[in-house]
């Protein structure tokens, strides 16, 4: 694939945004796993988890899909350029589901933004197929589980138990019942 020196300026800082997109969240997945089984500490990997949740808790959403989707769109008259599958978001989703062999949907579904909590709109307009509504969803909920447990282990980790009913209390401000 043939870029333009500014396309691969692009590709370039799609590819940093993908590489730190995925450094968070195997820091957090670490974060999750050494916490829970070996109370292991890191500062940086604390430091990490704790911008996850902040972005989680005030902003409602990743803020590192919000830099991918700027950077995305910084060039508009080479929008018709494809970008390669190592600069999409989805890369390490995809390598993951390579490794243990699970069947891979190719869409990439960052343009959803599923990651914003009360966006319902991709879900609700996506009536294109039952499946990949299906499988909006099921990235939607993965996105609050994890960063729930992240939240309540970080909280926990750090002797602050008593901020878990005021989380509680934003998480049905927020979801509404």
């Amino acid at each position: 694939m043939e870029y333009l020196p500014q396309s691969r300026v692009k590709v370039f800082l799609l590819c940093s945004s993908v590489f730190t997109h995925s450094f968070i969240m195997l820091s957090c997945l670490f974060f999750i796993v050494s916490y829970s089984i070996f109370n292991y500490s890191n500062k940086l990997i604390d430091l990490i988890v704790f911008s996850t949740c902040l972005s989680f808790i005030f902003y409602k959403k990743c803020v590192i899909i919000d830099i991918y989707d700027y950077i995305k769109n910084l060039d508009k008259n080479n929008t018709h350029k494809p970008i390669p599958d190592w600069a999409k978001d989805n890369f390490l989703r995809n390598k993951i589901k390579d490794f243990f062999n699970i069947e891979k949907d190719n869409k990439d579904y960052t343009q959803f933004r599923l990651d914003k909590l009360k966006n319902i709109e991709p879900i609700l307009k996506n009536k294109t197929s039952q499946p990949e509504a299906q499988t909006m969803f099921n990235h939607k909920i993965h996105y609050l589980v994890s960063n729930v447990i992240l939240i309540v282990l970080f909280l926990g980790k750090n002797r602050l138990n008593f901020l878990i009913p005021v989380f509680i209390y934003w998480i049905l401000n927020i979801y509404e019942l």
